[in-house]
């Protein structure tokens, strides 16, 4: 009794350590008077296509599958919800007209992916019971809570965490599957629809049925019939989950095969200057994604765990095997590498670094216990330590309002300042159109009003031209240079010897740093909250 009990203490702790550190810093970045949009390039996209549906008139195809539909549809029901109740003003805002409107319906989607990724930490914990018991579930429930990429991630209106979840979900299913002493429709079909809801979100999770179909085949030649009739109906409750969250599939078939084309070609061929001679994909994921997205403490212990499954090979690693070789052999081969790629996968490592903390709780030796946990509340306060510098910033200023007030208080109309790149959600919003959507919206706005204090003339790194008009401020963010120079970029280089002979660093905000270090190269998508911004000063 008093063992249940502490189990369910420490799984409320678990629960609530993840919501707050989901929730703190959740109005980050939402659009105000100074931006009309958000600083995550990403959440514009699926908020204004989840806007573009009406559900109350009965307009239910987004006209978008670049991205499953299943999140778009929560999205517009959650935003929608919030209208009726008032939590909305209108479902139709001007960002322009009305931005703290706008900022709202962002805000609902933010919440309802940050209960996502709440739920995902419960749905891990159930998992880890059902396949090795209480304290491995517990223990990976913890790691996820505590997991760096995982809890910044599930503070922005995206796919990514979501679907996540849904997959998670799928997983804890097909682990009843397995353990369970009779076969069970139920957790066959609850499987299969969760992963069905999973592909409706990402279209690669359609991987997340494999540990289902893995589970049916390990439960024994015995079987082997209600095997094959079981994944015959996975299959079948799969397809009809997946259209039933995705029903563009079928009623505008030829738009969602042309997106799913253009977004797979763009993973597969197209990389840009981010990922350009970056290597092998599968130590990119590793060496510069995981090892951010989980600090390299938590990631040694997942890796080591890892060798311990493969000594063990119990029929639960098999299960979580049959999802995660693939999907790593999946993102490994694509050309564009983003750090929440790996987020499917981060559950699955806390699953297995849950159960070795686990197995070495109930070693033989007692000195064994200790020096396991002690390892254990290391690797666990340094993951903390990391989530807590990565999240942080989003309870500030950002940087990129700080250095436009910079600019604001020290110029009069007319004066100029130079964008060495297309200005977009990376840098200081001189015009509040920078973050929309489509990239050089704000040029247009700049066309109609004859504004010329921007100085951008649809070149990257022309130095000629800033040399001409004499801009008095450079603004300079991190993912600005972070590549160009990195891969040798001659008018990129040429652009900051002018910068060094002719301008002095005025200012400099945001960048993550450890013990006021120099500032990190963090993956692409971990910058996004706090981009090192520099601001040059005419000499």
């Amino acid at each position: 009794m008093y063992a249940r009990y502490r189990t369910r203490f420490f799984f409320a702790a678990i629960l609530l350590l993840s919501l707050a550190l989901r929730l703190w810093g959740i109005d980050w970045g939402l659009p105000s008077q100074t931006h009309y949009f958000s600083y995550h390039p990403d959440e514009s996209v699926v908020l204004g296509v989840a806007l573009g549906m009406n559900s109350l008139q009965g307009k239910l195809l987004p006209h978008f599958y670049n991205y499953g539909s299943l999140q778009i549809y929560l999205v517009n029901f959650a935003d929608t919800f919030g209208y009726l109740f008032g939590a909305a003003p209108t479902l139709t805002p001007d960002p322009a007209a009305h931005p703290n409107q706008f900022a709202r319906l962002y805000l609902i989607g933010r919440l309802l992916s940050a209960l996502m990724g709440v739920g995902t930490v419960a749905a891990l914990y159930a998992a880890g019971k059902s396949l090795w018991g209480r304290r491995a579930g517990l223990a990976a429930a913890a790691l996820l809570a505590i997991a760096p990429l995982h809890a910044q991630h599930s503070h922005w209106l995206t796919v990514d965490v979501p679907g996540a979840f849904w997959a998670t979900l799928s997983l804890l299913f097909a682990a009843k599957v397995l353990k369970d002493e009779r076969f069970s429709w139920r957790g066959v079909l609850a499987s299969a629809i969760f992963a069905g809801l999973a592909a409706a979100t990402k279209y690669n999770l359609a991987l997340s049925l494999l540990p289902l179909l893995a589970a049916l085949w390990l439960r024994g030649s015995s079987e082997r019939r209600q095997a094959v009739a079981g994944a015959l109906g996975a299959i079948g409750a799969f397809a009809a989950a997946f259209v039933a969250a995705c029903p563009g599939s079928v009623l505008e078939s030829a738009k969602f095969i042309a997106d799913i084309q253009y977004e797979a070609l763009h993973v597969s061929q197209q990389p840009g200057d981010t990922f350009s001679n970056t290597g092998s994909g599968f130590v990119y994921h590793i060496v510069t994604n995981l090892s951010a997205g989980l600090g390299w403490p938590l990631l040694l212990a997942a890796l080591a765990s890892i060798v311990w499954a493969a000594k063990r090979r119990s029929q639960g690693d098999g299960l979580l095997a049959a999802f995660a070789l693939p999907y790593y052999l999946l993102i490994g081969l694509a050309a564009v590498r983003y750090a929440r790629y790996a987020l499917p996968l981060i559950p699955i490592l806390c699953l297995w670094a849950g159960r070795a903390i686990a197995d070495i709780s109930l070693a033989k030796t007692a000195n064994t216990q200790r020096l396991g946990l002690a390892c254990a509340l290391t690797i666990s306060a340094l993951t903390f330590g990391w989530t807590i510098i990565l999240i942080a910033p989003m309870s500030q200023a950002d940087p990129r309002d700080l250095a436009l007030a910079w600019i604001q208080s020290r110029t009069n109309l007319g004066i100029q300042t130079a964008f060495p790149t297309m200005p977009w959600f990376q840098t200081a919003p001189l015009s509040p159109y920078f973050c929309a959507p489509r990239p050089g919206t704000w040029k247009q706005i700049q066309i109609a009003t004859d504004d010329e204090r921007i100085l951008y003339r649809n070149k990257d790194w022309d130095s000629a031209t800033a040399q001409q008009q004499h801009p008095t401020f450079v603004v300079l963010s991190q993912y600005d240079t972070r590549d160009a120079l990195r891969l040798g970029n001659k008018d990129a280089e040429q652009y900051m010897a002018m910068l060094s002979s002719d301008y002095r660093l005025g200012a400099q905000f945001g960048g993550y740093r450890l013990f006021g270090g120099p500032v990190l190269t963090l993956p692409h998508d971990m910058l996004y909250a706090n981009p090192n911004i520099s601001l040059y000063v005419k000499r």
